[in-house]
């Protein structure tokens, strides 16, 4: 009896690495993919984090709801200012702690948008010097779609 069930967790601990290998070189693909077709090299880490989200965290979510405590509104907010202010303490009822907390979320929200987003050139008189118009820019070929970065 013994023998059985250490056979079948070494049988189990087989599939599990054969799986996570099949995953490995799926993910390597679609790196591959995704940036051959012109996906950013820094905006393809924010979309992969995503859709690891997406798909994880309901799993997650729903896997462990028995074993942890419920998931409030006010756990979640916790968890964002813990995270997001080093850990610190804050009092939003105060001035400073309310400018603490919208300067984080304008900071982050703001290096989201800078990282997503490719827009046309700020210094765009350099390129008129050139010959070039603000208007050839953003309708040349160069100009990619923002959401690839």
């Amino acid at each position: 009896m013994g023998s059985e069930s250490m056979v079948s967790v070494k049988t189990k601990l087989l599939v599990a690495l054969l799986v996570l290998q099949l995953c490995y070189a799926g993910t390597h693909i679609v790196s591959r993919v995704a940036l051959n077709i012109g996906v950013s090299k820094v905006v393809y880490p924010v979309y992969r984090n995503l859709i690891a989200l997406l798909l994880l965290g309901p799993a997650a979510y729903f896997l462990e709801k028995k074993e942890r405590p419920p998931l409030t509104f006010s756990l979640l907010v916790q968890f964002f200012l813990l995270a997001s202010l080093g850990l610190e303490k804050v009092d939003i009822s105060r001035r400073y702690g309310l400018a603490k907390v919208l300067g984080t979320i304008a900071s982050t929200g703001g290096a989201t948008i800078i990282t997503l987003y490719k827009g046309p050139p700020l210094l765009h008189h350099l390129n008129s010097q050139l010959g070039n118009s603000l208007e050839e820019d953003m309708n040349s070929s160069k100009m990619q779609n923002w959401t690839w970065g």
